[in-house]
């Protein structure tokens, strides 16, 4: 779990390509503008404010190929090319669309900052006292042009649950790894233009911990490796931390299943489970019980 994980136990409760690459097969068109079918039908993304929009797709996210049964490791080469050609075909549009330039550094320069601005605040808001939304309001007013709405909606959820007799801090100690934009995926509007983008930023961090209870501290130290989701709109440079997806099974394609998207109540719930920033691995989950 990224950010505050110790807080959840405590209460039980490459790069990408080059920009002057030109490829954009019609095996990636089918995947790199994901808008959701239903969406599609009856609204304009365009209509839709950025902190409004979640995880727009179940994203593929690149496994270590080494971590996985060596009779997977061929296919999840072509897979990653294939990311490579759907990242490609989103990088294509993007360019001659909106007649910007790339800006990786600064995409992920600000990811970094929000990131850690969330944690913070976070950290802060359990910190506050309890009645008069004290907590809720701290959150909103100082995560409301940071992340999206849903992302905060979990974080209120999880702030409540607090013990009243401590008090938190979170620390970002290093950066271990070089940042990556893993994904990135075109947005369209009802006339397929570009109007948002969708990218995925691997951030390896390591994160301290300090949680006081009585005078007495309790420090820990984590090294996490997440995936964290952003939406873009390339016309105001506005961005926001909408959820977080976890590394693709080594048997799963590299389009989201487009049925499921098509389900409003499915969307929903998906939306709504990875916009939660502090969720665990539903996989290493399952391993525990």
């Amino acid at each position: 779990m990224v950010g505050l994980r110790p807080i959840h136990n405590a209460l039980s409760c490459g790069a990408l390509i080059a920009p002057g690459m030109k490829l954009a097969p019609i095996l990636a068109r089918s995947f790199a503008t994901t808008t959701p079918k239903f969406a599609q039908k009856h609204v304009d993304m365009a209509d839709i404010p950025i902190a409004n929009i979640g995880a727009m797709a179940d994203f593929y996210v690149p496994p270590r190929i080494w971590s996985q049964p060596m009779k997977y490791w061929p296919v999840l080469l072509g897979r990653r090319f294939l990311v490579f050609a759907s990242n490609t075909y989103s990088i294509v549009k993007y360019k001659q669309e909106t007649g910007n330039r790339l800006d990786f550094n600064r995409w992920k320069d600000e990811g970094i900052e929000k990131f850690v601005k969330m944690n913070k605040v976070f950290a802060a808001a359990c910190n506050q006292k309890v009645g008069n939304l004290a907590r809720e309001k701290y959150l909103v007013k100082n995560l409301q042009h940071e992340c999206g709405s849903q992302t905060i909606a979990r974080l209120l959820e999880r702030v409540v649950t607090f013990p009243l007799d401590s008090t938190v801090k979170w620390d970002l100690v290093s950066i271990e790894k070089n940042p990556k934009i893993v994904s990135f995926n075109a947005i369209p509007d009802r006339n397929n233009v570009v109007v948002y983008v969708q990218f995925i930023m691997k951030l390896v961090t390591k994160q301290k911990m300090t949680i006081t209870t009585d005078d007495k501290e309790h420090v820990s130290e984590v090294t996490s490796t997440d995936y964290l989701v952003y939406t873009l709109n390339p016309h105001t440079k506005e961005s926001v931390l909408v959820g977080k997806l976890f590394e693709s099974n080594p048997v799963r394609k590299v389009s989201p299943d487009y049925a499921q998207q098509a389900n409003p109540v499915w969307l929903k719930r998906f939306t709504a489970e990875t916009a939660d920033i502090y969720r665990t691995d539903p996989r290493l989950e399952s391993k525990d019980n």
